[in-house]
C-alpha cells in the first residue's frame, strides 16, 4: 500500500489570536483564512494526512465514507473508486472543501517496460538475452527474478553488454527491490523517474558511462539500502537529498566529475557503512557533520579538491577501518594527540597537517648538532610534536606554535627551514654560545611575538625588510650582530622557504 503524508499547500488557517487546545471558538477579533481548491488523487488502499494549521481548530468529514474515510486527524483512507469531498471546519464556521477521487489500481504492463528496457540498450546485442520478447514468464527471462506472484523484483544485468541510454520507463517497476546494470557501455542521464520506485533496496549503475546530475528524486527512495554510482561521467552537484535516504549502507559515487562541496545532509546517513566520494572535483572543506555517521566503516574522499583540516568530529567514527584523504588541495588531518590516536585504529593514506613542521625541525635537529643537545626527548619520534622537547602546538591542526630550547646546548647553524614554521609565534635560542651563522631572511614570513637569541654568534641581516621585521616584533632580545653581505645561496634559500619551497613538486638540481 502506498503512504503518502501530506501537508496541502494552499490549505491553511492563520488564527490572529485565541488559539487554543480544545474546540472552542476562537476570541473575538481572531481572523481565519482557509485557501480553496485543492484536489488528490489516490488508489484504493492509500492514505494521505491532510493538515490545518491549527489542527486543533478542526473537525473532519467525508461526503461518502465509501469512498473515502477520513478521521480526526486528518487521515484520509481511499476505499473504493468514485469521488468524494473532505471538509475541514473550524467552529467559527469557516471551512475547507477537499476533492477526493479514487480510481481502480492502476496496472502497468510489465512486458511492455522490459522490452523498452531491451529496445532503448540494443538487446539483439547483448551477451545473454535468453527468455527475452518471448511468452516465457518473465521469470524465465535473463537476469528477471519474480515473486510468487508474478511481479518482477529484480533486474540484474550486470557485465551484459547493454548500450544506450536507461529508459524512463523502469521507474513503473512498483515491485522492484534490485537494479543491477553494473559494467555496461550505458550513456545519457540517469532518469530521474527511478525515484519512484519505492521497494527500491539496490541501485547499482556503477561502471558505465553515464553523463549528467545526479536526479534529487533519488532521494526519495527510503527503502535503498546501496546506491552505487561509480566510474561514470556524471557531473554537477551532489544532492543534498540524499541525506534522506535513512536505510542506506553504502554511497559510492567515486570516479565521476561531481563538483562543489560534500553536502552536510549526508551526516543524516547514520546506517551508512561505506561513502565513497573519491576521485571528483569536489571542493570545500570536509563537513564536520560526517562525524554523525556512527557506523561508518570506509570513508574515501581521495582525489578530489577539498581543503582545510580533516575535522576533530570525524573522531567519533569508532567503527572506520579505513579513512584516505590524500590527493587534495591542501587537506590535511589535525597532528594533534587525540586525532594521532585515533588514526592509529585504522587504516589510512593522506597528509598530517604537521608534516612540514617535523620536517623542519628535523632539519634544525641535524644543522644545530641535535644529537648533542642537553635535552632532545621526543625529538625525531613519530606521533604529534608536541611530545617533542621544548615544541608547543596549537590544539586544531597540532602546528608548531612556540620553540623553546633556550639553553640547550645547540651548536652550528640555525636552519633556514624554520621559515617553514608557518603558525610558529614564539622562538626561543637563547643562551646557546655554539649557536652561530645568520638568521634566515625567509622568517620574514613568519609572524613572531617573542625572538630571542642573545648569547648566542647569530648574525641578523641588515636589509631593510630584515630590519623592518626585528622591529615588528613585540618582544625582541638579539646580541647587536649585524651579518655580512648575502651570497647567491643565501638568496635563493631566502626564496626556497618564502616561496613554500618545502611544497614545491620539483626541488631537484638541474
Amino acid at each position: 500500500m502506498n503512504r503518502r503524508n501530506l501537508s496541502m499547500l494552499g490549505m491553511a488557517a492563520v488564527l490572529a489570536a485565541g488559539c487554543a487546545e480544545e474546540m472552542t471558538e476562537p476570541s473575538h477579533g481572531a481572523s481565519v483564512q482557509i485557501a480553496q481548491g485543492v484536489a488528490v488523487r489516490m488508489e484504493p488502499g492509500d492514505t494521505v494526512r491532510l493538515s490545518l494549521v491549527p489542527a486543533a481548530l478542526v473537525r473532519w468529514t467525508s461526503a461518502d465514507a465509501t469512498v473515502a474515510r477520513v478521521d480526526a486527524s486528518g487521515l484520509v483512507v481511499a476505499v473504493a473508486a468514485g469521488s468524494t469531498t473532505v471538509t475541514a471546519a473550524t467552529p467559527s464556521g469557516a471551512s475547507a472543501v477537499v476533492v477526493v477521487t479514487v480510481g481502480p489500481h492502476t496496472e502497468v504492463d510489465v512486458r511492455a517496460v522490459l522490452t523498452a528496457l531491451y529496445e532503448a540498450t540494443d538487446g539483439p546485442s547483448w551477451t545473454e538475452s535468453e527468455g527475452w520478447l518471448t511468452e516465457s514468464p518473465l521469470g524465465d527471462w535473463h537476469g528477471v527474478s519474480t515473486d510468487d506472484e508474478g511481479r518482477v523484483r529484480a533486474l540484474q544485468l550486470s557485465s551484459n553488454g547493454l548500450t544506450g541510454e536507461i529508459p524512463a520507463e523502469l521507474g513503473n517497476l512498483a515491485s522492484l527491490v534490485v537494479l543491477q546494470l553494473h559494467d555496461n557501455d550505458l550513456t545519457g542521464e540517469i532518469p530521474a523517474e527511478l525515484g519512484n520506485l519505492d521497494s527500491l533496496k539496490v541501485l547499482d549503475l556503477g561502471s558505465n558511462d553515464l553523463t549528467g546530475e545526479i536526479p534529487a528524486e533519488l532521494g526519495q527512495l527510503d527503502s535503498l539500502v546501496l546506491l552505487y554510482l561509480w566510474l561514470n561521467d556524471l557531473t554537477g552537484e551532489i544532492p543534498a537529498e540524499l541525506g534522506n535516504l535513512a536505510s542506506l549502507n553504502m554511497l559510492d559515487l567515486g570516479s565521476n566529475g561531481l563538483t562543489g562541496g560534500i553536502p552536510p545532509e549526508l551526516g543524516n546517513l547514520d546506517s551508512l557503512n561505506v561513502l565513497d566520494l573519491g576521485h571528483n572535483g569536489l571542493t570545500g572543506e570536509i563537513p564536520p557533520e560526517l562525524g554523525n555517521l556512527v557506523s561508518l566503516e570506509e570513508l574515501q574522499l581521495r582525489n578530489n579538491d577539498l581543503t582545510g583540516k580533516v575535522p576533530a568530529e570525524l573522531g567519533n567514527l569508532a567503527d572506520l577501518n579505513y579513512f584516505g584523504w590524500q590527493n587534495n588541495a591542501g587537506l590535511c588531518a589535525p597532528g594533534t594527540r587525540l586525532f594521532i590516536d585515533f588514526a592509529a585504529g585504522f587504516d589510512h593514506t593522506g597528509p598530517f597537517c604537521h608534516e612540514a613542521d617535523a620536517a623542519a625541525l628535523e632539519s634544525l635537529y641535524s644543522s644545530a648538532g641535535g644529537s648533542s643537545w642537553e635535552s632532545s626527548d621526543g625529538w625525531l619520534q613519530p606521533g604529534p610534536l608536541s611530545d617533542w622537547h621544548g615544541v608547543e602546538t596549537d590544539s586544531v591542526a597540532g602546528r608548531v606554535v612556540a620553540l623553546d630550547l633556550s639553553g640547550n646546548g645547540l651548536s652550528g647553524a640555525l636552519s633556514a627551514s624554520l621559515s617553514a614554521l608557518e603558525s610558529l609565534q614564539e622562538l626561543r635560542v637563547d643562551g646557546n654560545s655554539g649557536l652561530g651563522g645568520r638568521l634566515a631572511l625567509g622568517m620574514t614570513g613568519l609572524s613572531l611575538r617573542t625572538l630571542r637569541y642573545e648569547g648566542t654568534s647569530l648574525c641578523a641581516p641588515a636589509e631593510p625588510s630584515f630590519r623592518n621585521w626585528l622591529q615588528s616584533i613585540a618582544s625582541h632580545t638579539g646580541n647587536g650582530i649585524e651579518c655580512p653581505p648575502l651570497t647567491d645561496r643565501d638568496v635563493l634559500e631566502a626564496l626556497y622557504y618564502f616561496a613554500g619551497g618545502p611544497n614545491w613538486h620539483v626541488k631537484e638540481t638541474g
